[in-house]
C-alpha cells in the first residue's frame, strides 16, 4: 500500500507555509519510518507526480475557515474532490483541481491547520511557532488513528 504524507503551502506567506514544516518535523522526528513524507511547497506538478499510484494520501496545509487559530481539523479527502469545481482557467489550478481532473481513486484526509497570520514573511507567526510543537504532536496522533498504526 502506498501511502503519501504532502505537506503543501507557500513558505514565503507566513503561517499559509505550515503544512510544509510540519512535515519537515515528522521526517526529523522519523515518526513514520517506511512512509513517502515531503514538503511539496506550491508546486502542483511535483506534488501530482508525487501521489500517482497512492492509495492514502494525507494532505497537511494551512487553511482560514474561520476556526481557532492553530486549531486542527481532518476533512475527508473523497469529499472534498467530489464537491470541488473544476477550474475554468489554467491559473486557478491547484492541487486539489489537479487530483480531480487526474480522477484520484485512492483514500485520503485533508488535515488543516487554523492560520493566525498570513502576509509577505518568510516564516511562521510568533502564534504558530509557539503552538508548533503541540499541532505536531496532535496531527501525528491524527494519522497513526487515519492510518491505524
Amino acid at each position: 500500500m502506498k501511502v503519501v504524507i504532502l505537506g503543501i503551502g507557500n513558505r514565503l506567506m507566513e503561517d499559509d507555509g505550515v503544512g510544509n514544516d510540519i512535515v519537515e518535523e515528522l521526517k526529523r522526528k522519523e515518526a513514520f519510518p517506511g512512509l513517502r513524507m515531503l514538503a511539496g511547497e506550491t508546486d502542483t506538478e511535483y506534488c501530482l507526480k508525487e501521489l500517482e499510484g497512492a492509495d492514502t494520501a494525507i494532505l497537511i496545509d494551512a487553511a482560514n475557515m474561520g476556526n481557532e487559530p492553530c486549531s486542527v481539523s481532518v476533512l475527508p479527502l473523497g469529499n472534498i474532490l467530489e464537491k470541488r469545481a473544476l477550474p475554468r482557467f489554467s491559473h486557478h489550478h491547484d492541487l486539489l483541481h489537479g487530483m480531480k481532473l487526474q480522477n484520484y481513486q485512492g483514500d485520503g484526509i485533508l488535515v488543516a491547520v487554523e492560520v493566525c497570520s498570513v502576509q509577505h514573511r518568510f516564516g511562521l507567526s510568533p502564534q504558530m511557532r509557539e503552538q508548533f510543537p503541540r499541532i505536531v504532536d496532535e496531527i501525528k496522533q491524527l494519522i497513526e488513528s487515519y492510518l491505524n498504526l
